[in-house]
């Protein structure tokens, strides 16, 4: 990852891709455990889309991947609430 001259920003991505990397977590286990939401497809892409945003935030390390991750757990957090 790119270093900033601010260390909250480099914090507040690190806070980012960890908060990308966790949904990711969480919707994996809601697939494996058959606990998704109504398509399973939908769930599945959540984990590769907060996935592959973690990967680009830690490769390019700029601001826009931080707010692309930002969206990405906050899908994932809507999702996980049409879960029963």
């Amino acid at each position: 990852m790119q270093n900033s001259d601010n260390p909250m920003v480099d914090m507040e991505m690190q806070q980012c891709i960890q908060n990308c990397l966790n949904c990711y977590a969480v919707c994996m286990n809601m697939v494996n455990g058959g606990q998704q939401a109504k398509s399973p497809y939908t769930t599945k892409t959540c984990a590769q889309v907060c996935n592959h945003c973690a990967g680009e935030c830690e490769s390019r390390g700029d601001m826009d991947c931080a707010n692309a991750c930002r969206n990405c757990a906050w899908s994932c957090e809507q999702l996980a609430k049409l879960v029963p």
